[in-house]
């Protein structure tokens, strides 16, 4: 996740808490890294389509 240029983000599907960034997302939201997101929630960062789409699970 941390390698791509593409911006990604982890969160919790209840609450929409951002638990991950990757530098490409922090670096386009004015962040030094990630873990300055995790005050914020999904919707602060990710279309409404995005957040509310049913979750993808990777085992």
């Amino acid at each position: 996740m941390g390698c791509t240029p593409t911006p990604l983000g982890l969160w919790e599907l209840g609450s929409g808490r951002i638990r991950s960034l990757n530098p490409a997302t922090a670096n386009l939201e004015g962040f030094l890294d990630g873990a300055e997101a995790s005050a914020r929630t999904a919707a602060e960062f990710f279309t409404a389509s995005a957040v509310n789409r049913p979750a993808l699970v990777w085992a």
